[in-house]
């Protein structure tokens, strides 16, 4: 929501509503040893009632500890707020969130089906933090690097790309992937998968506008959440970022 407010020039409603949320995860919810934050934002002392509830269910039902992808997005959103102010929580989560990558090039999330959407939200991270200190591009401009081949090397002949390796190419799982070479290649070098890719989307619209619900959440019981407008949003949010930074040309 800070990154939606911030987009919109609503400053007002994240002093109002959200820092006291954002004060609480760095005071009881982050580990300054390993920068790793916890999801919930539940406070260490003097519970509340339904703090209380809250906690027990999360211990209970739910699990605790960091999640990537979570992280990955509060701390995107404290670099659009102010980084300089959040920059040790900032550097050092996203030095926790480098420790958990797979096999050098791609992030899983325990809330998320398949690689592509932990990938993009903690690469769009790591790529803003460059933007503020340049001298990490030692750190990361391998592994950068990496993760763009590892992505070219899973789109599938059709343009697309999928939950899993053996899947199936469907529109939202394309334009996360998209969306990741979006934000590692500027210089536009994979011009030609890119176009391949919005061909994809291109020819999978529906009829009426729409792209097709795929599985996205993944909840506790097993039961996937998949819904057409989630879908159709990342995939007109894909096309509208293609367009716009003149990929056609």
């Amino acid at each position: 929501m800070i990154q939606v407010f911030i987009k919109n020039g609503e400053n007002k409603i994240i002093s109002d509503y959200c820092l006291t949320g954002v004060q609480i995860l760095i005071e009881d919810c982050y580990n300054k040893k390993t920068g790793g934050i916890e999801t919930w934002i539940i406070p260490k002392q003097n519970l509340s009632k339904i703090q209380k509830i809250q906690k027990k269910f999360n211990d209970t039902k739910w699990g605790s500890g960091p999640d990537i992808d979570v992280m990955a997005n509060f701390l995107y959103a404290l670099c659009l707020k102010d980084f300089y102010l959040y920059q040790d929580v900032i550097k050092n989560g996203t030095k926790y969130i480098y420790s958990k990558i797979e096999d050098g090039c791609f992030w899983n999330s325990r809330w998320y089906y398949g690689r592509q959407y932990g990938t993009m939200i903690c690469v769009r991270l790591i790529v803003e933090l460059l933007k503020y200190i340049p001298h990490l591009n030692n750190t990361y401009y391998d592994v950068l690097n990496n993760i763009k081949y590892c992505i070219i090397k899973t789109q599938k002949p059709d343009g697309g790309w999928a939950i899993s390796s053996t899947g199936k190419s469907d529109p939202l799982n394309t334009s996360l992937a998209l969306s990741a070479l979006f934000i590692l290649d500027k210089s536009h070098n994979e011009i030609e998968n890119l176009k391949k890719g919005i061909t994809f989307l291109k020819k999978s619209q529906n009829l009426d506008g729409s792209w097709d619900a795929i599985p996205f959440i993944k909840p506790k019981l097993n039961e996937p959440y998949k819904s057409k407008v989630v879908t159709t949003s990342y995939v007109l949010n894909t096309l509208a970022t293609y367009n716009g930074a003149n990929f056609i040309h």
